[in-house]
């Protein structure tokens, strides 16, 4: 054989062969070893073969390499490791359908919510519950006894509220230094010596204003000779004239049968009277007050001069009946035409009783 005949391939013509579609264990299947001779193999042998050299670790190990396998291709995998905890997070919180994308805060609301749906009544013994709490020394939560909680919280009030209270005695009792040396320097400028103090008061006198408007925060000083002392006199109310606030002018006549103190308390009354009686009716809780009244009758209202009329004004306390009052203002005659000042000024709503009966009270007015 020449040299290009030893480089070419040995063919073995197989298209005489006969063809099987099912193969069984027991068949030979031919193997050539090339060097020395050709062999055959039953298909079971083969198979077994296969399988020892597949998985020379063990079917176990095999499976442990797939599963390597195809956890590092899922990891690699971001789009499809997305999709999957995205449909293990809806299962868990109970979407009907499954978004394109869960937020943390969509998870942890859910969360919240089915813990608190979750809790159940602890009952009327809340002392022998438990709360949770956050230690933030040990970055975890805690149970602490509900009682305890409480004894605690006590305590942090308790010292809070003794704080408070000691700054503030504090703040009130002591003085900053330099205050205390402004003070102590101007002691001089602000005090007068005893002995000097007449004389000081007469000079502040002669240099006083005079003042012809009405003022209704002026307080009164003078000299108590029992205390040997300066005091400030209360100023009446009475003593300062009409209130700022009462209406005095622009007041039309009415010619009602009573009218209740409301009516005439902050403004001026004008009364017609066009029947025989008027009354002026107040509250019992006015007993001993001192009230300002502007109240002017009027008496326009008969047509023939001639005839003879008789008018009267009574007072009562609004709670009494009719027959429980006393009279301010009594006129008989055939006078027509008069407008007569009834009440102005300041009044002291006094009382009496009808034979020493304390349930018949009538009042009248003392002028002040």
């Amino acid at each position: 054989m020449d040299y290009e005949s030893e480089e070419t391939e040995e063919i073995i013509q197989i298209k005489d062969f006969n063809r099987k579609i099912k193969v069984n264990e027991n068949d030979l299947i031919p193997i050539d070893d090339i060097v020395e001779e050709t062999y055959a193999i039953t298909y079971k042998n083969l198979l077994e073969q296969i399988k020892k050299d597949t998985f020379y670790g063990g079917l176990e190990y095999f499976k442990k390499v797939i599963r390597e396998i195809i956890s590092k291709e899922l990891i690699e995998y971001k789009s499809h490791t997305e999709k999957m905890y995205l449909k293990i997070i809806s299962k868990l919180i109970g979407l009907q359908t499954e978004p394109n994308v869960i937020e943390f805060n969509d998870f942890l609301n859910k969360l919240k919510e089915t813990l608190i749906e979750n809790l159940k009544p602890s009952g009327n013994n809340v002392k022998s519950s438990k709360i949770s709490t956050y230690n933030p020394n040990k970055r975890e939560f805690e149970l602490v006894e509900f009682q305890t909680l409480i004894e605690n919280l006590k305590e942090i009030f308790t010292e809070t509220t003794n704080l408070n209270k000691l700054k503030e005695y504090a703040t009130q009792t002591f003085a900053r230094i330099d205050d205390f040396q402004k003070v102590n320097n101007s002691i001089g400028q602000l005090y007068v010596k005893k002995n000097n103090l007449h004389r000081e008061l007469n000079i502040a006198a002669q240099l006083l204003g005079s003042n012809n408007f009405e003022d209704k925060e002026i307080e009164f000083i003078v000299f108590s000779r029992s205390r040997g002392a300066l005091k400030r006199l209360t100023t009446y109310q009475h003593l300062q004239g009409m209130p700022e606030d009462f209406k005095y002018w622009g007041i039309s006549a009415t010619s009602d049968t009573f009218y209740s103190y409301n009516e005439f308390a902050e403004k001026s009354l004008n009364i017609d009277i066009t029947g025989d009686k008027v009354e002026l009716r107040f509250p019992r809780n006015l007993k001993n007050q001192v009230i300002y009244l502007n109240i002017t009758l009027e008496i326009k209202s008969a047509t023939n001069t001639n005839d003879n009329m008789t008018k009267r004004i009574n007072l009562k306390f609004s709670e009494n009946n009719t027959t429980q009052h006393t009279t301010l203002y009594f006129y008989s005659g055939k006078q027509h035409n008069i407008t007569l000042p009834l009440l102005k000024g300041w009044y002291k709503l006094d009382y009496a009783l009808l034979s020493n009966n304390l349930t018949q009270d009538v009042p009248y007015l003392t002028k002040m």
